[in-house]
């Protein structure tokens, strides 16, 4: 394990470093071809040597969460990770544009001698985590603590061979299924404003479909099929901007109401 130290490209955090080795010495790599993924031994994870201690920057004010962020080399891609540390759950997100993937909770380790000679009074917690997606050369982790200081045991990346290249690429663009999990996750109500603007979301990708749907369609015709799929083109688009401008119109309306109902609350309470 760790032959092939050209698979790491970098290795990120937005939190200081404190203690221990440094970042890019922080994770094991080891080149899979297996499609069933093997969780390695705890005694494998476990490294004094390449542990790491970050800490918050600012502690007293700032409440930016801790994230590390694992880059591979594009002939490589990821395919799974474990990660032993001091945090009880983690956010994963993929890619150049951070698309969130899911929320996974650690198992708790038992402490025994060994352990405790590295990991101290600390409760440290294990990862293993199969990347879903093909081609994916960036993860980033996010530790979700109150803790001013997160401990890092060890990580053991899974990379596989990528020789043609191929990534998957985020789109430059909201993903409102993730977003919609991150609401339910965290159980809290969005305001009015934050609404016009996920349905304004939900109207732009579902037109966007549409508009890409029609134009490979008609790239594939030719002579008057080609002709009659511009026509059938400039007709959805003008339905399209039609749609975009009622719906505006609703959200805006919408809202007007919704600001005289918060000035008749207003009155009400200043009556009281």
């Amino acid at each position: 394990m760790d032959s092939h130290k050209n698979i790491i490209k970098a290795v990120k955090s937005n939190w200081i470093l404190n203690g221990g080795c440094g970042l890019n010495e922080v994770v094991q790599t080891n080149i899979t071809n297996e499609d069933i993924f093997v969780k390695p031994k705890l005694d494998d994870i476990l490294c004094a040597d390449r542990a790491i201690l970050l800490g918050r920057p600012n502690s007293s004010r700032s409440e930016t969460a801790c994230e590390l962020q694992l880059l591979v080399s594009p002939p490589y891609k990821v395919e799974a990770f474990t990660v032993l540390c001091s945090v009880p759950k983690i956010e994963l997100f993929i890619g150049e544009q951070k698309e969130y993937a899911e929320t996974v909770y650690g198992t708790i380790m038992e402490e025994d001698e060994d352990e405790a000679d590295i990991a101290g009074s600390l409760v440290s917690y294990r990862y293993d985590v199969e990347i879903e997606k093909s081609g994916v050369v960036e993860v980033t982790l996010k530790f979700i603590t109150p803790a001013d200081e997160v401990c890092v045991f060890g990580i053991i990346l899974f990379a596989a061979p990528n020789p043609n290249g191929i990534t998957t690429q985020t789109p430059n663009c909201i993903n409102l299924e993730n977003v919609q999990k991150i609401l339910n996750s965290s159980k809290q109500t969005i305001s009015p404003g934050a609404e016009k603007c996920k349905l304004f979301m939900q109207l732009y990708s579902q037109n966007s479909n549409m508009q890409d749907q029609l134009v490979e369609s008609s790239n594939k015709k030719t002579g008057n099929d080609a002709l009659l799929a511009t026509l059938l083109d400039n007709i959805v688009r003008k339905n399209i901007e039609e749609m975009e401008s009622r719906m505006n119109t609703r959200l805006n309306l919408i809202e007007q109401r919704l600001s005289k109902l918060d000035e008749v609350l207003s009155i009400l309470n200043q009556n009281k």
